[in-house]
């Protein structure tokens, strides 16, 4: 029976712990993803404390806030769309439009955690190269969840994207051959 209650209470421990781990691992996920998608929550905040109060419930702050970086992560895609079409068609506008769209998505971000990876690796013993490799690696992985440059978008934001390159199209007054592609990927 000793043995039974020992094997009972080490099985409930554990079970505790793995519940525990589980839910730190989805914190730190959704800490990394609100990280990479920073600019887009610090704009809906922008644009949300221009007719939002402080007296407003927070619920509606978390609302309208995530409401409107949806809406930038729509413009994002949209704004995608437009630069493969002009890309394709050798139109030179798209580089000053991938600029602007890699500068807000990508180097913004990095430049918001700067000041957090150069303490961290300092502390770690680390020099000013390991601080911009770190930094160039993330701003490389931030960029590849977007892939401006490649043919598809997550299903939440398909719409946007496949109306942009029609968008383009239309205005070039060309058919465009390019076809928007749909990613298994719903964000």
């Amino acid at each position: 029976m000793a043995i039974y209650e020992k094997y009972t209470a080490w099985n409930e421990g554990q079970s505790l712990f793995d519940t525990t781990l589980r839910g730190l691992w989805f914190f730190a996920k959704l800490a990394f993803k609100l990280l990479i998608y920073f600019p887009l929550v610090f704009t809906g905040y922008i644009i949300a404390t221009k007719f939002l109060d402080k007296q407003s419930s927070g619920i509606l702050w978390i609302t309208i806030i995530l409401l409107i970086a949806y809406a930038v992560y729509l413009f994002i895609y949209f704004l995608k769309g437009v630069i493969l079409v002009l890309k394709f068609h050798r139109n030179l506008l798209w580089i000053s439009l991938f600029l602007i769209a890699v500068s807000f998505t990508c180097i913004l971000p990095v430049w918001f955690m700067w000041d957090t990876i150069e303490n961290t690796i300092s502390k770690l013993g680390g020099n000013i190269t390991a601080q911009w490799i770190f930094a160039l690696a993330f701003g490389t992985y931030i960029y590849f969840r977007y892939n401006f440059l490649t043919n598809i978008a997550p299903s939440s934001v398909f719409p946007a994207y496949d109306a942009g390159i029609h968008f383009t199209a239309m205005i070039l007054r060309r058919t465009s051959t390019l076809r928007a592609t749909k990613s298994k990927e719903v964000i």
